[in-house]
């Protein structure tokens, strides 16, 4: 099911001091660290000191061979065994001893979360696991630092007006009769605290209307609205709960034979994207011009520190309320990225709604073409997560039953070819720029320029000198 993600910020505590409160959540931060670090290192450790192992059947809990529906036999993944997987969690336990175990539980699984995801595209190297790649010194071995606790949904409860999740207790669900409420385990009983489970206020009243009632259903857990393990982060000057739930599917009546093609543009047009239409129409895909714009600031920003640093310009006293001033800078690309990437994947959902497109054909550039000096943001020096893309396109697609066809997918039905670099290069080459008549609406009805059907190979064409060359924005 399609996730979705709510950021809230953490208010005053409720069954304790807040300056106590953030004293320990501070502290149960760089304790998950460590969890996390324990738990690779051991790995890490186990893994030099097994070399030989081989994967077997995996145990029930009373020691039985578990076998799945079909009858066919489960066996441990290759990357650990499931011995070693407990071995692991008292790794981390004794490296975090004050923490709750079900948050310990989940920092182990986020490590063998990590390393059982594959290597980035540009990975230079022949292995396709970041296991298998840290395993033979192609890359080294994730290292944690960062402010986040993970909240599980088994040890916490959202309380929002008076409704409440599973776990809320009494005392969480009198304290929100009339506001958001967070109860959740963060400590352990060899803290020594008495209060292990602390009750927090949350910040809802600048949300919008729509989005309060979507807290209201998670919390009520209707229409398909459902509370899922979650997180807070620490966002230097305050605390922040996101709240990850699960969103119903709603059935848009769309035509899946109607198909839109998405490409992505060559440098000299002004947006990255275009989705191509079955019906000739084109939709132009995200504001470039800003994502130039704070490139060039960050890249400049940069190349003014390092002239600082080679000349030794502000040494000593007051140099930390210099570097204060651009912290703030220095975070705003990953936030303009991220809204880079929301607003694009929006723009394309609403382009499918209002087409009756029921299926999006992702043709996802190959790594070559990713570098190729007239891809859109190579050209202009622009780095793009991919993945990210990828993964929000597909979860937005989803809430409204689009389907999309990426190269990933099992279903031979579902998959599309990636852009290798003959099609790439045919496909700039037969393509001229040209200024858009209409910057605003980005929208455009360009006959014969596509060559078979939507899901084709995407190649434009143009036939003749009448009707010239196809024209890209």
């Amino acid at each position: 099911m399609p996730t979705l993600v709510i950021e809230l910020k953490l208010g005053s505590a409720i069954s304790m001091p807040t300056h106590r409160l953030n004293a320990l959540l501070t502290q149960t931060a760089l304790d998950c660290d460590h969890a996390r670090n324990a738990a690779v290192r051991f790995w890490e450790r186990w893994r030099e000191d097994n070399p030989e192992w081989k994967p077997e059947q995996r145990r029930t809990r009373d020691g039985s061979p578990k076998a799945n529906a079909d009858g066919k036999p489960v066996l441990e993944s290759e990357m650990i065994s499931q011995a070693a997987e407990n071995e692991m969690y008292h790794a981390a336990r004794r490296a975090a001893p004050n923490v709750n175990a079900s948050i310990v539980t989940h920092c182990r699984g986020q490590v063998l979360d990590a390393l059982k995801a594959r290597t980035p595209y540009n990975h230079e190297g022949t292995d396709q696991f970041v296991w298998q790649a840290i395993l033979a010194n192609e890359r080294a071995r994730p290292c944690y630092r960062g402010g986040t606790i993970p909240v599980p949904n088994n040890t916490a409860g959202f309380v929002y007006s008076g409704s409440a999740s599973k776990k809320a207790s009494k005392a969480a669900i009198e304290a929100g009769q009339d506001q958001a409420v967070l109860q959740f385990a963060l400590l352990s009983k060899d803290s020594g605290y008495h209060c292990m489970s602390p009750i927090v206020r949350l910040h809802v009243r600048e949300l919008s209307a729509g989005t309060r009632r979507i807290l209201k259903a998670i919390a009520e857990g209707r229409d398909g609205y459902s509370f899922c393990d979650s997180s807070i982060v620490n966002k230097g000057n305050f605390w922040s709960f996101q709240l990850v739930a699960k969103v119903p599917t709603k059935d848009a009546g769309l035509t899946p034979s109607r198909e839109a093609v998405l490409f992505p543009q060559p440098g000299d047009q002004r947006r990255p994207f275009v989705l191509e239409m079955p019906d000739n129409g084109r939709r132009y895909i995200g504001n470039g011009d800003v994502l130039k714009r704070i490139r060039q600031q960050q890249v400049i920003r940069r190349k003014t520190l390092q002239a600082r640093y080679r000349e030794g310009v502000a040494p000593g006293h007051g140099k930390g309320r210099f570097f204060e001033r651009l912290r703030p800078h220095s975070r705003q690309w990953p936030l303009v990225e991220s809204m880079f990437t929301k607003m694009a994947v929006a723009d394309i959902v609403k382009s499918c709604l209002r087409n009756d497109c029921g299926t999006v054909v992702y043709r996802e550039p190959t790594m070559p073409v990713r570098e190729h000096r007239r891809m859109w943001f190579a050209e202009h020096g622009i780095p793009f997560d991919w993945t990210r893309f990828e993964a929000q396109l597909l979860n937005a697609c989803e809430k409204v039953g689009i389907s999309v066809k990426v190269f990933g997918r099992k279903q031979k039905e579902m998959r599309a070819d990636r852009i290798n670099m003959a099609e790439w290069r045919e496909r700039i080459g037969d393509v001229s720029t040209a200024e858009e008549n209409d910057a605003g609406s980005g929208n455009a009805s360009l006959p014969d320029v596509r060559s078979g059907s939507a899901a084709g190979n995407g190649k434009a064409a143009g036939t003749g000198a009448s009707r010239g060359k196809a024209v890209l924005r």
